[in-house]
């Protein structure tokens, strides 16, 4: 009987049980110094590149980073909608989103690894994390944290 391709994820997902271990040893090796949380997220922090957290899913390693980008004008608000419509029809890995709550705003950066570790593969993956998440000099100004401005 041949499998679905479900099913094929699920097996592949199954045998890599420590897939987020070989993850992490390759961010340590870049670097990154890894804790793993109680809910199953792995933080991934570095004194020259974004801050980010890792999570195993049955089907990849999620990546997400998030930024701060204080209170936005809705003028800011809709550059900033621009800027990451521009963005993510450019990405080929990194999805970007806009959250506002509270009047706070944050940028989300997602991105999907696959499933089986390979260390080449996810060293060429990390690396465009690394520069789509970094974005590009055309990013609009963050806003204002209460009465200070963010640079």
């Amino acid at each position: 009987m041949a499998w679905t391709r479900h099913e094929k994820v699920v097996a592949l997902a199954d045998e890599s049980t420590d897939q987020i271990g070989d993850f992490r040893t390759h961010l340590e090796f870049l670097g990154y110094t890894t804790e793993v949380h109680d809910d199953g997220w792995v933080s991934a922090t570095s004194p020259v590149r974004p801050d980010f957290f890792a999570r195993q899913l049955p089907f990849g390693v999620r990546l997400l980073a998030k930024f701060h980008l204080g209170c936005l004008d809705k003028p800011l608000l809709t550059r900033w909608l621009a800027y990451v419509n521009d963005q993510n029809n450019d990405s080929l890995l990194v999805t970007l989103a806009v959250h506002v709550d509270a009047g706070e705003a944050t940028l989300r950066a997602t991105a999907l690894l696959p499933v089986v570790y390979e260390g080449t593969t996810v060293g060429v993956m990390l690396d465009l994390w690394h520069r789509e998440v970094r974005g590009s000099d055309e990013a609009p100004p963050i806003g204002t944290s209460g009465d200070e401005t963010k640079h």
